[in-house]
């Protein structure tokens, strides 16, 4: 009796096949309608109301574009911020030299070593 592991794969794509379909006739050979990550929010987040709000008692209120670019501005601010703080913070640190010593190679380790005579 045959198992069916045994049996053949006939439903296997023949080779070649790919080149049988007309050029830019199967999904994968079709350039994206969405090409940035703004573009694919916008289209999967069209048409929902969300409010910025979680204090408790808040009124639903509309959010309008400028609120918006307003907030984004502040976030924008508060990184430039923290890394000017970053910035002036790592420039009063005076680095130390690092004394160079002699250093010996090591012999080369491992299969692939070349041997030294």
């Amino acid at each position: 009796m045959i198992s069916r592991e045994d049996e053949p794969l006939l439903d296997a794509p023949i080779p070649g096949q790919s080149l049988t379909a007309e050029l830019g006739g199967r999904p994968w050979q079709k350039p994206s309608e969405m090409n940035t990550l703004e573009d694919a929010i916008d289209y999967y987040m069209a048409g929902i109301k969300y409010t910025l709000d979680t204090e408790d008692g808040y009124k639903d209120k509309d959010i309008t574009e400028v609120d918006s670019v307003k907030a984004e501005k502040e976030l924008l601010q508060e990184d430039v911020d923290s890394l000017v703080n970053e910035v002036t913070d790592n420039d009063n640190v005076e680095e130390e030299p690092v004394a160079i010593e002699n250093q010996t190679e090591d012999e080369p380790k491992g299969l692939m070593a070349r041997r030294t005579m």
